[in-house]
């Protein structure tokens, strides 16, 4: 059947916004990025390999270190020796077994992990800062979900759709990565402006 010029603009147009959407939802489905997490909560993924017996603490945090790449700051209350073998596990499990036997704990900050005793583990946390993004082409539920996988164990986030906001409560290193991932995502793509250039003539 032959198509009216008073069909053609909507037709154009129609695939345009279908383009826009299929993009969106790629953007949305592909939102699983390291560039959410903070240079140093890359490097506690980093597999490390350990062997020592009765190894001064210190010590060991410094090999453990250097095989990750990353900095650990120790508290002068951080004293004793270790007796363990790890082969080829992320850094943060292998912190987390090592220091948890002995009564301490770690925390990450943007650029370090700071090893305290367990009871001094609140004094040091980074504290809790609330952003709202405003959504403008991404779908904000899509979003919100994608962020849910990547917020602390302290943080929450929450959205309305009426407003295209999301609302953001986490350290300021999670809420900073946040707000790079959105700026990255919640954009038009050049595939969108290609094929909107190619139809709309």
């Amino acid at each position: 059947m032959k198509t009216t010029g008073a069909w053609k603009p909507a037709v154009r147009y129609g695939v345009i916004w279908v383009l826009i959407a299929a993009s969106l939802a790629l953007a949305a489905d592909n939102a699983v990025k390291p560039e959410l997490l903070s240079p140093v909560q890359q490097r506690m993924q980093q597999e490390i390999s350990i062997d020592f017996k009765d190894t001064p603490i210190d010590d060991v945090l410094m090999i453990m270190a250097k095989q990750a790449d990353v900095d650990i700051i120790k508290s002068p209350k951080v004293i004793g020796t270790v007796t363990a073998t790890l082969t080829d596990i992320p850094l943060a499990e292998a912190l987390t077994s090592i220091l948890e036997s002995h009564g301490y704990a770690y925390v990450t900050t943007d650029n370090v992990i700071r090893v305290v005793p367990k009871d001094e583990i609140f004094d040091v946390r980074e504290k809790l800062i609330s952003r709202v993004f405003r959504i403008t082409y991404a779908d904000v539920k899509d979003v919100e979900g994608a962020l849910r996988q990547f917020i602390s164990d302290r943080g929450a986030i929450s959205s309305n759709p009426g407003t295209s906001n999301i609302i953001v409560t986490d350290t300021e290193s999670k809420v900073k990565a946040i707000n790079s991932f959105i700026e990255e995502i919640d954009r038009i793509t050049p595939q969108i402006l290609v094929e909107a250039q190619i139809y709309d003539v």
